[in-house]
């Protein structure tokens, strides 16, 4: 059972935040270095933590697929696949299904562009959720007590110039972000890349996942992504409804 515990609270340290190195986990969990250097290398080998290069660790893909699994996300993906194939017609361009996983976001279903030049981002992988546009629709309609404990009070990981750092800031452009419907993003998590995104959400206002879609940036401009916003909300509805989550209507 000692060694269960040790897992759990190794797991439950990765999943409050950013990657972590062995030494801060060793030091947050009170386990000691060559424990928890044995211990995460099992669970990176079965694929429960991974290793986030120059970093540390952070959850892995094989856990966020149990989670999504046990949490109705399979069930989810059969409901958006026909309206997000709809939705990349209507746009041109690739669009998401992006789920919510403690700190975490995860893209677990894609429908890519016919296009030449087009974006495509990793399934099943963890990203962080704080920065993009998806990131900002799945955080924005959470209490925002919660947004404080998934963030935390210090910098933000900047993975590029425009990726918001400042938690006070991101907490106003979440209030703006709710405010709208949608969220947008140029360059936030990857130079080469813009989205808007929108929540998908139960009749009681929970946050199952966000829709977005996605884009090389010389070729959507901020208008262009704003008038995709009416089609965007009304496949996040339809996903919503074919889900069981609210009526259409």
């Amino acid at each position: 059972m000692r060694s269960v515990d040790r897992v759990a609270a190794i797991l439950n340290f990765l999943g409050e935040g950013s990657p972590q190195p062995i030494w801060q986990i060793a030091a947050e969990t009170g386990l000691p270095r060559p424990t928890v250097f044995r211990l995460v290398k099992a669970l990176a080998r079965q694929g429960f933590v991974m290793r986030d290069d120059g970093v540390g660790y952070r959850l892995g893909p094989r856990l966020m697929f149990l989670a999504m699994k046990s949490s109705g996300a399979v069930d989810l993906k059969s409901a958006a696949r026909p309206v997000m194939e709809w939705l990349a017609r209507e746009t041109g361009e690739t669009t998401a299904l992006q789920l919510r996983v403690g700190s975490s976001r995860v893209c677990v279903e894609l429908v890519e562009s016919n296009q030449m030049v087009r974006r495509v981002i990793e399934v099943n992988t963890p990203m962080p959720v704080h920065c993009g546009a998806s990131g900002k629709a799945l955080l924005a309609w959470l209490p925002e007590g919660r947004v404080a404990e998934l963030i935390g009070k210090g910098p933000l990981q900047r993975f590029t110039e425009h990726t918001i750092t400042d938690p006070h800031e991101l907490m106003a452009e979440l209030r703006a972000v709710r405010k709208v419907g949608y969220a947008i993003s140029f360059g936030e998590r990857m130079g080469d890349g813009s989205a808007i995104a929108a929540p998908i959400l139960s009749s009681t206002g929970e946050v199952l996942g966000a829709v977005a879609v996605l884009a090389p940036p010389h070729r959507t401009p901020r208008q262009k992504l704003i008038g995709w916003a009416p089609v965007l909300q009304r496949a996040a509805r339809e996903i919503a409804a074919a889900h069981g989550a609210v009526p259409l209507g």
